[in-house]
């Protein structure tokens, strides 16, 4: 029983940290001037929740393989880049208005 409650309990950050997680990315795609309706991020999100993670209670841009991605400075794939990245890329640049 006991670890039964743990894992209800684990499971329950989880679900938690990915929520707080995909809010921060909407707050991060319309401030990047992404589509205002919520179909357009609801479709993005499909296509880029497995390129980010919460390691150690930051958030992580990672590559398929799980390494961490980084820019063209050598510095650690921030939000903010990782935003301007899909503004670029031909598949999700729809997403985006300008």
């Amino acid at each position: 029983m006991k670890m039964y409650v743990v894992k209800h309990f684990e499971a329950r950050t989880q679900a938690a940290e990915a929520l707080a997680l995909k809010t921060e990315i909407h707050q991060r795609f319309l401030e990047a001037d992404g589509c205002k309706d919520n179909e357009s991020f609801d479709s993005l999100w499909d296509n880029i929740k497995n390129k980010i993670q919460i390691q150690d209670g930051e958030v992580r841009i990672v590559s398929p393989n799980g390494t961490p991605k980084f820019t063209l400075t050598g510095s650690m794939m921030t939000l903010r880049d990782f935003m301007q990245s899909l503004k670029k890329d031909p598949i999700s640049e729809k997403f985006f208005l300008s």
